[in-house]
């Protein structure tokens, strides 16, 4: 974890260096590289593999948490359209028998959404993040307020340029 942790310091650390010394001239690539890849390397040092997820998935079928946990894996595994339904699965058990907080699975929701360049669905997903968990509730860097937040950023950026 710890090792981790140094690493996603380190890649912030050069980001932010490269940003102030070439920002101007790397047109944001920086930027961009900057929020996607520290989302993405916390996400995998969290990563359950695959098939225990599914494993344990499978003997409890109604609960959203294990759900989520196997959406998250097909996830990180790059199969966002398996995941997407799962993660959609996960939203329904959760209103039947709240075991997960609904932010956690909107977050993830989004973030499939994302990978999928689908991104009103994702604004809609981090939208209710944040309805869900407003900033004053949400401390700490990694909370899904925050990866809301910068995702919901991200989205902007894209829906401007494409304009």
């Amino acid at each position: 974890m710890k090792k981790n942790l140094k690493k996603i310091l380190i890649i912030l650390s050069v980001g932010l260096i490269m940003t102030v010394v070439f920002g101007p001239r790397l047109n944001g690539k920086i930027d961009r590289w900057l929020r996607h890849d520290v989302y993405e390397h916390f996400d995998q040092t969290f990563q359950v593999p695959l098939e225990a997820a599914e494993r344990e998935m499978n003997a409890h079928p109604d609960d959203a948490s294990r759900t989520l946990v196997y959406a998250n894996s097909l996830r990180m595994s790059k199969d966002y359209n398996l995941a997407l339904k799962y993660y959609l699965k996960a939203v329904q058990f959760n209103k039947k028998n709240e075991t997960v907080y609904p932010e956690n699975i909107y977050c993830e929701l989004g973030k499939c959404y994302f990978k999928l360049k689908r991104y009103v669905e994702a604004k809609e997903s981090f939208d209710k993040v944040i309805r869900l968990k407003p900033r004053n509730e949400a401390p700490g860097p990694y909370t899904p307020h925050n990866d809301a937040v910068q995702y919901l950023a991200n989205i902007e950026v894209l829906i401007v340029r494409h304009h």
